[in-house]
């Protein structure tokens, strides 16, 4: 399974996804599977976690069908799950590059390593500051390495240590 490049669920002959039971995937399901380049998720998945493609590097895209309500993907194919107040950013495909990463405003919690091995170089959690409560898993390497900007808002309510202890962020550029 080592060589696995794509996942997807079982569709029928009309391309429409073949109704079942709830998908959920036990951590670590797809686990450094290195070569693994697109997964298409069913409106049927829920259960995914922050470790559930972890060391899955090659992933470039992540898809989820409409009509799931557990799951969405932004435009660059960053994975959120629906929590009791709103959303939780769980995964985060290395292939993003971008230089900035404006959190959405309903994102109300951040897993630990998120931005690990990613492109990204600095983190702005949007809007006002007037959105729902954020919290920001306690782990080193939230923040990973490469991060030199990180724009808190007033809605950041619980920010550990770790989370940003092993940046490259100057004391003077983080606000």
């Amino acid at each position: 399974m080592k060589n696995l490049v794509s996942i997807t669920f079982e569709k029928d002959a009309d391309g429409n996804e073949v109704p079942g039971e709830t998908l959920t995937f036990a951590s670590g399901a797809f686990r450094n599977l290195e070569n693994l380049k697109s997964v298409e998720l069913p409106a049927r998945a829920t259960g995914i976690n922050a470790k559930t493609f972890e060391g899955c590097t090659a992933l470039t895209t992540l898809t989820v069908s409409t009509g799931n309500t557990e799951l969405h993907t932004d435009a660059y194919g960053i994975l959120y799950s629906r929590n009791a107040t709103g959303w939780s950013l769980i995964f985060v495909p290395g292939s993003v590059r971008l230089t900035t990463y404006v959190i959405p405003e309903d994102v109300t919690y951040i897993n630990a390593y998120m931005f690990l091995h990613t492109g990204v170089t600095a983190i702005d959690f949007a809007g006002s500051g007037e959105g729902p409560e954020l919290v920001l898993a306690d782990g080193d390497y939230t923040f990973n390495q490469e991060i030199l900007r990180v724009v808190l808002r007033r809605r950041v309510c619980q920010l550990q240590v770790a989370a940003v202890r092993k940046t490259a962020c100057p004391s003077q550029d983080c606000r």
